[in-house]
Order: C-alpha cells, then structure tokens, then sequence
C-alpha cells in the first residue's frame, strides 16, 4: 500500500463521523475513484495530480446535516478548498436586486455542481438516487426526473389524491388501499428514502401495474425484492432497463432457462434477447410482481429490516396479498409462477381449480440449481394458457414501438 496515499486518505476521512463510513482509508487508498453511500452520507473520492504535476486526492461527503464539503489532499498535509455549492443565498428588500441576486445564486451553483461532476465527485446525474443534495433540486429546473433524487414521493401523491398504481388498478384494490396501514407504509418508505437508498425511484415503484391492468394479466411471475443497485431496479421484477448492460446473476439464469425450454419446445436454437428488460411480457399481460416492491441498497441487514417494517399484518406483504387474490377473482384462467420460497408463500391465496400454480427455487445463484434451472415454466405456462386462447411470445422481451 502507497503509505502517502494512506495518509491522505486517512486525513480525508477525519471529516465523516465513524458511523457513516462504509469505506476506510485502505479502501479509499486502493481505487482510483468511488462513491460510498451510507446512513444518507455520500463519499466521492477522486486519485489525480494538480496543475504542478503533484499527486493528490480530492475528496467530497455530503451530507443534509452538515451538508457538503469537499477537499484536496496533499501527502505532505497541505489542503486546498474545494468549491461546493451555497445552501443559502443573500437576499433584498428590492425586488430587482433580489432577482438578480437570485439569478447569481442559480447560476453560481450550476457551476459548482458540474465543476464537481467533471472532477468525478458527485456521481452522473440519475446515478444518486437518495443523495443528491437540495439545492441541485432547487438549481436545476424542475427536478423531477427520473432517479434525480427529488422525484416526488409516492405519499406526497397519495396525499394528494392521485391513483398511485395506474392501469386500473387503484380502483380494483380501493378497498385495500383505503386501509390505515397503506399511508403508513407510503410515510415509512417516504422516510426511508430521506436516508437511504431506496430502489426502484417513487415513479417506478408502481410501473408492473401501470404496464399490465389486472384485466390483462394472463401470467403473474411473483419474485422477492427489487434489485438492490442503482439503476437495475424499475418496477418490473427480475428485469433492468434495456439501456442497462450488465444483467444480474438471477436474470441470467431466466436467460438460461428461457433458451433451453423454448430451444426444446420449438425443436430449433432460440436466443434469449440482448437485453434485460421484461417490459415486453409486461405489455403482453405478464404481471412481474415482487412480494416486496422497495429495498433499501446496501447490506443484507438494511435489505431485512426495510423488509421487515411492521411484517405482521402490515406492510408490502399485506399488499401483495391483496394483489394475489384480486388477480385470484379473475374469472379466466391465469398462470402464477411462484419462484421462491417468499413467492411460495403465497399459494395458500390461490384457487388451483381455476388457475395453474407453477412453483420452484428461486433464479438467484444461491438457489437456481435446487429446481428453477431444469424447469420449463415458459413452455408450461403457454400449454396452459392455451386453453384460454392467448399465450405469451416470450422471446419478445422488449417493449414494442
């Protein structure tokens, strides 16, 4: 280890309280550039060398409280402020003055937010999705595009009286969503998002039910949690978003599943699509439902105790519940592939005289290989649909137009 590198790290690491560090010093030392985000601190580290040839290290934690501060590291000790952006502006009793005041104030931050982009501090823009400070909000136009940071929460739009779910299904599950638990669990995720990470972003929370009305759905494909990692995460379970290259090891093992059931099915070489996104099935009345529509990043103890918020009786997994036994009324025939043990859970909701159950191990590398890789739910599930006289094209993936 680069004991100047270590110092450096060490001294930059001195301004974030022990407790809202996920990183340490060698960790920091050791990579060229990262981001850490922990108990809603962000870290951003950048390795480089100043105009004089001088290794150095810039370094930024932002926090609400005390908000952002960012730094450059010399080995020898030396520091060298950095600019971040103002939390409070001057103002005037004129109001010519104040707006132009204004104005300078809109345009200062600007700068310092892209100055600090450009030096590798603050992640791309969409890329922080719980982190990004308030005043990029404020200084950046309307603010709520999708995984800025500010989009606006689901219970700010519950509160306000707007259907959340979309595709109907607001009216379907009225009764469920009247209940005093539902804004109580919107109030619980919209605090969790204030201090974590928390996917998918509130505009995608809902977006299965917005993709699929419950008089569409042909297929519901029940799963666990979202993923866990920026940007994997929209609404849809096991699916990414096309623009997103890596697949998650659960999604290829659908992949793998997929190519040889249909290859077996069709008696010819099919190939799974090149992309992640499920949105396709999703349009062809494939319900991707988790049992729990948020997680929150980080270890597998913040991903329990999000889960876990009042399990008994309420939560996402009362939700879900009622999900299950609204599609359960449908007159026609539906096909629930139940993958895991959480998904399975949910059979004792389901009358199997009128719909199919098709159940295994989950697709996740911990547990594919105990039933989900050798089964054929793609081929089964349409054997089964024909009967009702839709089946599903499951190597169309991708969202049509």
């Amino acid at each position: 280890m680069n004991e100047e590198r270590l110092r450096c790290a060490e001294a930059a690491l001195r301004q974030v309280p022990e407790d809202y560090r996920k990183v340490d010093a060698v960790v920091v030392a050791g990579q060229e550039r990262g981001h850490s985000f922990h108990h809603g601190m962000h870290i951003g580290w950048v390795w480089g060398e100043d105009e004089r040839g001088r290794p150095c290290l810039d370094f930024l934690s932002e926090h609400r409280h005390p908000g952002m501060r960012a730094q450059r590291y010399f080995s020898d000790g030396r520091t060298e402020p950095i600019r971040t952006p103002a939390s409070m502006r001057a103002v005037s009793p004129d109001p010519t003055e104040d707006a132009e005041l204004e104005r300078r104030f809109i345009e200062a931050n600007r700068a310092a937010y892209a100055d600090l982009r450009e030096r590798g501090l603050l992640p791309p823009v969409g890329e922080n999705i719980t982190s990004q400070d308030v005043n990029e909000y404020l200084t950046s136009g309307s603010g709520r595009e999708v995984g800025s940071g500010f989009e606006e929460t689901e219970l700010s739009k519950h509160d306000r009286g707007d259907d959340l779910l979309g595709g109907g299904w607001d009216r379907i599950l009225r009764e469920e969503i009247d209940q005093p638990y539902w804004r109580e669990l919107l109030a619980f995720l919209a605090e969790e998002r204030g201090k974590y990470q928390v996917f998918p972003p509130p505009s995608q929370t809902f977006r299965a039910f917005k993709l699929t009305p419950c008089e569409r759905v042909k297929v519901v494909i029940l799963g666990q949690d979202p993923y866990p990692n920026p940007r994997d995460a929209h609404g849809l379970a096991f699916s990414v978003p096309a623009e997103v290259k890596r697949r998650p090891p659960s999604l290829k093992n659908i992949y793998k599943v997929l190519e040889s059931d249909l290859s077996q099915a069709s008696g010819r070489s099919v190939s799974a699509p090149e992309h992640g996104s499920l949105e396709g099935w999703a349009e062809q009345g494939v319900l991707l439902l988790n049992t729990a529509l948020t997680v929150r990043g980080g270890t597998k103890q913040d991903r329990a105790v999000h889960r876990r918020w009042r399990w008994e009786g309420q939560g996402w997994a009362t939700f879900t519940d009622a999900v299950i036994r609204a599609v359960n009324d449908k007159a026609d025939g539906v096909v629930f592939m139940l993958w895991g043990n959480d998904a399975k859970e949910k059979q004792a909701l389901i009358e199997i005289d009128r719909h199919s159950v098709i159940t295994s191990s989950h697709p996740s590398p911990y547990s594919a290989r105990l039933g989900f890789l050798t089964s054929r739910p793609f081929s089964e599930a349409n054997e089964k649909l024909k009967a009702t006289g839709g089946t599903i094209d499951w190597g169309r993936a991708g969202r049509e137009g």
